[in-house]
């Protein structure tokens, strides 16, 4: 999300009906493309399949603990609060 880190420290393996953003039967979001952003649901696409395999559906993760970097760790209702995370914001992986 722009040049803001934040470690991801808990997740959950969403399901299509858990995710409605989560697209069923076509190609996937974007890893990291956010699906949801409101109220304690932060729904993340990941690219691949629930064993960790590469897939051509969609599946995706809530995120239910984050940290900002150089902040504490948060859960997600109360990183939402505070954080103006809008659908189709792209988290994006870094080394290190």
């Amino acid at each position: 999300l722009g040049q803001a880190r934040y470690v991801i420290l808990r997740t959950a393996v969403c399901r299509g009906d858990e995710a409605p953003g989560l697209p069923t039967g076509v190609p996937c979001p974007t890893p990291g493309q956010v699906l949801e952003a409101r109220g304690d649901r932060l729904i993340v696409a990941t690219g691949r399949s629930s064993d960790g395999s590469p897939s051509p559906h969609a599946s995706a993760v809530a995120i239910l603990q984050i940290q900002p970097e150089s902040g504490r760790a948060l859960a997600t209702r109360d990183f939402l609060a505070g954080h103006r995370i809008v659908p189709a914001s792209t988290f994006r992986s870094s080394p290190g």
